[in-house]
């Protein structure tokens, strides 16, 4: 056991003088008893003696400055990488809302434009003598295509994902097939439609993480 490149090279001789001595030790008498006494107290006061020396030892010392060093390092990389993750997802979450507008403003504007053009063939068949079939096109349903616009892809730093959950907004216009479900089965339908959730009494929301 070499340790002069470190220290404890006192240490180490006395250590190795005392075990020697220990194992030769025979306890048969008093006297050997009090001598076995002696023996256990001097290792006593060697371990506290070692523990000393090793915790003012310059390499501890450093060790723990370094340790310490790292720790406020790591801690102050680790709340930038934080601060500029929740800046990103700010962003993300402002841009998905200006999408989200746009998407239902022309969903709006989309709809508003099919109900103009019923109206617009009632008029033109009620005007043409044919009530009946003016009645059959006000009655009939308008069916508008579901506008999407699609999300920008990220260019750069670590992906965020989004996490879709439902919202409820009026629990009596919740349908009586999710009253017997946990919020569970909500969030499972608002992450499989995303904004094309369509439950009466709530809608999809999301966050980013």
């Amino acid at each position: 056991m070499e340790t002069k490149e470190i220290g404890f090279s006192d240490k180490l001789k006395s250590a190795v003088l005392i075990v020697e001595e220990v194992k030769a030790l025979l306890v048969t008498t008093p006297q050997e008893y009090a001598l076995a006494g002696s023996k256990e107290n001097a290792i006593r006061d060697m371990e506290k003696e070692l523990e000393i020396e090793y915790k003012n030892h310059p390499v501890i010392i450093e060790a723990k400055n370094l340790q310490a060093m790292k720790s406020d390092l790591s801690r102050m990389l680790e709340d930038a990488r934080k601060g500029v993750k929740s800046k990103r997802i700010a962003y993300d979450e402002a841009e998905e809302r200006k999408r989200l507008e746009e998407q239902r403003n022309l969903q709006e504007a989309a709809r508003k434009m099919a109900d103009e053009e019923k109206l617009k063939a009632a008029l033109a068949a009620e005007q043409s003598g044919n009530k009946n079939a003016a009645e059959a096109i006000i009655q009939q349903e308008v069916i508008v295509p579901t506008v999407i616009i699609p999300r920008d892809t990220p260019k750069a730093g670590a992906p965020t994902s989004t996490r879709w959950f439902f919202v409820v907004d009026d629990s009596f216009k919740i349908p009586n097939e999710y009253w017997d479900v946990s919020q569970s089965r909500l969030d499972a339908v608002a992450r499989a439609n995303h904004e094309r959730t369509n439950i009466p009494g709530g809608h999809a929301a999301f966050k980013k993480v």
